[in-house]
């Protein structure tokens, strides 16, 4: 059986300012896409978009994809290809085990949302309806 996926490539800052436009339903005061928690809470792996050069209060580099898997009270579990990030210098550990990280919304969403809240970059993967 030959299975389509469906790739959206969604700025969180675009769909945010545009909500009324597309009537999107955000999530509180987290400025996600509802959509967003959607997708985690239903199994759906969601990549992100984010930058782990740099210091936490100063990210660079030309930017990395990780997978959020799920999230917690005060962290994202997050699957990383290049192993444990270090989320407050920058860089990574001398490991590529990066199943189930534990990656903080303090020293995370820095790196991800750069430009504030509302911004970043996400893809929602689901098969066609």
């Amino acid at each position: 059986m030959n299975r389509r996926i469906k790739i959206v490539v969604i700025n969180l800052k675009e769909s945010t300012d545009r909500r009324a436009k597309v009537e999107e339903d955000l999530r509180g005061l987290d400025r996600y896409p509802i959509q967003f928690f959607e997708a985690i809470d239903a199994g759906r792996p969601v990549p992100v978009g984010w930058l782990h050069k740099g210091h936490v209060s100063a990210p660079s580099g030309g930017g990395h994809y990780s997978v959020i898997i799920g999230y917690t009270n005060d962290a994202w579990i997050v699957h990383d290809p290049n192993g444990p990030a270090k989320l407050v210098p920058g860089g990574y550990e001398q490991s590529f085990n990066g199943a189930n990280q534990s990656y903080s919304f303090k020293n995370f969403n820095p790196r991800w949302i750069v430009e504030g809240e509302g911004s970043g970059w996400y893809m929602d993967i689901r098969l066609p309806s």
